[in-house]
């Protein structure tokens, strides 16, 4: 089904508890009362279809200055799926794409680029130090001409 975290968030001076089941790992967590915000980071797979099932209780949403709730998940808005109640929670399903793990990802690749890169140009260095200088003809024929010995009677 997915990982269950329980928030406690505190509205008018009452306390109210929020419930996620998520198959991603959620964290950071955080309640704007004056906004009607919760969010949090949900870290996946990269770029894996995610969803979260919050619960609230019914009052809660009710209590807030916009009427509603509204969700932020790595700080976007995510597609509302389905929303319902019962006698005592508000339920709300939405799903998401894996995009805290894509940073994850793209620091990583970033990260073997630059070795790969450097590997390349230590290479083609040491290839370039080692090769031989060629010379030109003039450049041999001046070497075997000072190279011969003259004997003298």
């Amino acid at each position: 089904m997915g990982k269950f975290t329980n928030h406690t968030v505190t509205l008018g001076g009452k306390k109210y508890g929020v419930s996620i089941i998520s198959n991603f790992t959620i964290s950071q967590f955080q309640f704007r009362p004056e906004e009607g915000t919760i969010s949090f980071m949900a870290a996946g797979e990269n770029d894996a279809v995610g969803f979260a099932r919050i619960a609230v209780p019914k009052a809660f949403p009710q209590r807030l200055s916009t009427g509603r709730v509204i969700f932020l998940i790595n700080g976007e808005h995510p597609e509302l799926t389905r929303e319902w109640a019962d006698e005592a929670k508000a339920y709300f399903y939405v799903s998401h794409r894996g995009d805290a793990s894509e940073l994850t990802i793209g620091l990583w690749f970033i990260a073997v680029a630059v070795a790969a890169i450097a590997l390349i140009v230590s290479i083609v260095v040491v290839f370039i130090s080692k090769k031989k200088p060629r010379r030109s003809p003039a450049d041999r024929e001046l070497r075997s001409w000072q190279g011969a010995q003259t004997v003298l009677p």
